[in-house]
């Protein structure tokens, strides 16, 4: 077969029905397939960032419990080490124990994040407080807070915040992965097969 009589193939497949169709289909699967990797990708991130706010639930919990016997005996070494303990999550950006005053008795704050150690460096000394209420008005950080009680006497309250920027990241390289794949099995593959 000569190259023409190739090219004349090629030229009547694009101008037919059948050709018309092919592409027409190709097309829109594409567009199917974009939309539910997008949707996907929604759905997970959506779930990791509740399982986030539910472990921040459980420890919250756990540190008001625990807190209001370590705080009455004046153990702050064993608060310190609850908050280690806590601080050890990789998405954790700040822990804190704060009497009714506001005052921190124990906390924890992740300096090698970017958020965090741009407000150390703009303070001359480490006020946790500031850097906890700046970042829980801060996109991207989980900020829940809990009561801690003692007989229905509030003795101080534990806040902790959780970064979501890596979950993020995580979902969105997916979302990539997904969606350069999809592209390259139904515009590549078909198109191979036509021509």
């Amino acid at each position: 077969m000569s190259m023409q009589d190739n090219s004349h193939i090629n030229l009547f497949w694009r101008n037919s029905l059948a050709g018309k169709f092919v592409t027409l289909t190709v097309v829109v699967v594409f567009i199917l397939m974009g939309v539910n990797a997008y949707i996907n990708y929604r759905v997970q991130e959506d779930a990791i960032i509740n399982n986030l706010k539910t472990q921040n639930t459980m420890l919250g919990n756990f540190v008001a419990s625990i807190a209001p016997e370590v705080m009455l005996s004046y153990d702050f070494d064993a608060l310190n080490d609850y908050m280690k303990e806590i601080s050890a999550g990789e998405d954790v950006v700040y822990a804190a124990v704060f009497s009714t005053d506001n005052t921190a008795l124990t906390s924890y704050l992740q300096r090698r994040d970017p958020l965090v150690a741009g407000l150390i460096t703009q303070h001359r000394e480490v006020d946790v407080r500031l850097i906890t209420e700046t970042l829980h008005s801060s996109p991207g950080i989980i900020h829940q807070r809990f009561p801690i009680l003692f007989e229905n006497k509030l003795l101080g309250h534990f806040v902790i915040g959780t970064s979501t920027r890596r979950v993020e990241e995580l979902t969105r390289r997916k979302l990539l992965g997904a969606l350069f794949t999809v592209s390259y099995t139904h515009l590549t593959l078909p198109t191979k097969r036509i021509v």
